[in-house]
């Protein structure tokens, strides 16, 4: 692959990177400190819109598996999902001024919007990844590149929202025009980005092939699909994996404004340094972990810094972290598991399509993105209900300028001893995920011979075909 393939592709990261970033930090902040609704509803609205764009996004890779167009079967759906991301993106930091079952019927919309244009372009976007690298090592170094954009992304998605807000609250504007501001401009960002991928990725795809025996596509063989892909042994590993990092990082990334006021008294513009802060350390991690994926196999080095944050984050709420210096050990320690997850899990994911295509006797790298992001969804969406819950039954109520002792203790848990035992989790079933290089490599042998129709050699594989 030529180096400007790499990085015309990664530059769209920043659209995953900045919106994800900002909706699942902010939204609770915004909807109990702005928009006046209580933690249990802002829970429950993050819940029922995630929930139904998982419902939504299932069809998502299936149908660009099936696509064929002229532009390509992935590239299209970049385009279609800009408008409902953005707008979507900026009617959930608007304050209506509403009752509030009106305000709650009005942000459900506006999530369900969002997140139907963040499926649209992510699953795509992520099966492009890898349909343009197709090397076990070539989908690390890929996924490296985009995790630059990535960084870039979450420095404006999660690091510089608050001081533009406090800047913009300076300048004289209301809390409520700040935040409609900065959900404009992380908007725009984001959609350009994905507008630059789609002009840079022209002519990359791999063209559609015609097989005629192919069972024609529906809901029936949608279903058949997903539920072979739910099957495909290495999959099941990393199922677990996915839902116990996003429980860890809902919980921990939710959390972290609401630690830094109500249990350090710090002000807002301090926690966004924090969050800088992490972002340093991303930046730090991508050349280290795009070099460990290579040395000992991206697999292991994911299980390892997860299981390392895992570890890290239950010392931290053991030693009962009181001081801003504390807080930024925590916060550099986390950032080890996002780094590695975000850069590393993809790449992981992506060999999924070659046991896909061994055992189903087709490509299915869109399919396989999907069922990765209904599993995501859903995994947000209950780790979302469950912290407003949490939050709500420990007596937290976002009018407040000072929060019950019981308040502070429920979030110092929700904020590192639920990401601690999450991590740990997820950092088991990476170690135990059976798809190294070697047997990739067999795998790559025997699905060259069945795609010409040659004999194959099946053995060494056992771990990973079901026989």
């Amino acid at each position: 692959m030529k180096r400007k393939t790499y990085w015309g592709y990664g530059v769209a990261t920043i659209a995953d990177a900045a919106p994800y970033s900002f909706v699942t930090v902010y939204s609770i902040v915004f909807f109990t400190t702005v928009a006046g609704l209580s933690a249990e509803t802002a829970g429950m609205i993050s819940a029922v819109t995630i929930i139904l764009n998982g419902i939504a996004e299932m069809s998502l890779g299936y149908v660009s598996d099936n696509w064929n167009s002229k532009y390509g079967r992935r590239r299209p759906f970049l385009i279609f999902a800009v408008v409902p991301l953005g707008v979507g993106l900026i009617a959930l930091f608007t304050d209506f001024g509403w009752d509030e079952t009106l305000k709650v019927a009005v942000y459900i919309g506006a999530g369900f919007l969002f997140w139907i244009g963040f499926g649209a372009y992510y699953t795509p976007y992520s099966a492009l990844g890898a349909e343009i690298a197709p090397g076990y090592n070539e989908r690390s170094v890929l996924r490296t590149c985009a995790r630059v954009f990535g960084i870039m992304g979450n420095i404006l998605g999660m690091v510089l929202p608050l001081a533009m807000v406090e800047l913009l609250a300076g300048l004289g504007m209301s809390d409520r025009g700040a935040w409609f501001s900065v959900a404009l401009l992380i908007a725009v960002v984001a959609c350009g980005s994905i507008l630059i991928t789609w002009n840079s990725t022209r002519g990359m795809e791999k063209p559609p092939v015609e097989d005629k025996t192919k069972p024609k596509a529906g809901l029936v063989q949608l279903l058949r699909d997903y539920i072979q892909i739910l099957r495909l042994r290495p999959f099941i590993f990393l199922i677990i994996v996915i839902f116990a990092f996003v429980a860890a990082n809902t919980f921990y990334s939710s959390n972290m404004v609401f630690f830094a006021r109500y249990k350090l008294g710090l002000g807002d513009q301090v926690t966004s340094t924090i969050f800088l802060i992490s972002m340093i350390v991303n930046a730090i991690c991508t050349p280290l972990l795009g070099w460990a994926a290579i040395k000992i196999e991206k697999k292991n080095a994911l299980a390892l810094a997860l299981l390392v944050s895992g570890i890290g984050a239950i010392v931290f709420r053991f030693l009962d972290v009181s001081s801003y210096l504390g807080l930024i050990a925590y916060a550099c320690v986390f950032s080890i598991a996002y780094a590695a997850f975000w850069q590393l899990f993809n790449a992981v994911l992506y060999d999924i399509s070659e046991v896909g295509e061994f055992v189903m006797g087709k490509r299915v790298e869109g399919s396989v993105i999907s069922v990765y992001g209904i599993a995501f969804s859903l995994s947000m969406s209950i780790s979302s209900k469950v912290l407003g819950s949490m939050l709500e039954w420990g007596g937290y109520n976002g009018a407040l300028a000072e929060q019950s002792a019981h308040a502070v203790t429920t979030i110092e848990n929700a904020f590192m001893l639920v990401p601690a035992a999450a991590l740990i989790l997820a950092a088991i079933f990476q170690f135990l995920y059976p798809l190294n290089k070697g047997r990739f490599e067999l795998l790559e042998r025997a699905l060259h011979n069945k795609r010409k129709g040659l004999s194959y050699d099946t053995t060494g594989l056992d771990r990973i075909i079901r026989k």
